[in-house]
């Protein structure tokens, strides 16, 4: 279906919303094209009535991943990974579970926001970065992986955090850090 081409402005926001340290990474791990085939295997299916994950299944899943991360029970309930006591204190990550998966990670420095977004919002502008043809709603509709049972959540939930270390891993560190070792709780 054909759509209309950006306007400059709309490439820009994109661009300078994610920023380009954070898209230069994303294009290190490979982000778009793993985050687009985890989207593939994971599609919404029709209807509302599909099975849900239990919330004490979720945080069952996402507390075994060996970061410190904590539930919060306001705004529907989210995930939020603790800084204080992360090795890179520089970078944020949150999530939320439904039955779609969000994760939203952000790079920080001297408590000012460098970059970041959602996983599909790093996508978008990755792909964008490269040349590919991109309209307002591949940023504006937030598409997610769903997961409609503990398995598919599992797996879901494996490849967005491994995204997340690729992304750690080929970030420079920021003047001046201290790297902490990592606690388990």
């Amino acid at each position: 279906m054909p759509h209309e081409p950006l306007t400059e402005q709309q490439r820009e926001f994109m661009l300078s919303k994610v920023s380009e340290p954070v898209i230069a990474i994303a294009k290190q791990v490979n982000f778009a094209e793993r985050y687009y085939a985890l989207l593939e295997q994971f599609p919404k299916l029709p209807g509302d009535f599909n099975p849900n994950v239990a919330l004490d299944t979720k945080i069952d899943l996402v507390t075994s991943f060996a970061y410190p991360i904590r539930y919060y029970k306001s705004e529907g309930g989210y995930f939020m990974l603790n800084k204080k006591k992360f090795a890179y204190s520089h970078m944020r990550l949150m999530i939320e579970i439904r039955q779609a998966v969000s994760f939203h990670f952000d790079l920080w420095r001297d408590d000012t926001r460098i970059g970041g977004g959602s996983y599909q919002q790093l996508a978008v502008a990755e792909r964008l970065s490269r040349g590919e043809d991109i309209c307002w709603d591949d940023w504006r509709v937030q598409q997610k992986p769903w997961c409609y049972s503990e398995a598919h959540l599992q797996t879901v939930l494996t490849e967005l955090f491994s995204l997340f270390d690729d992304l750690c891993q080929a970030m420079p560190e920021p003047p001046n850090l201290q790297i902490k070792p990592l606690t388990y709780h």
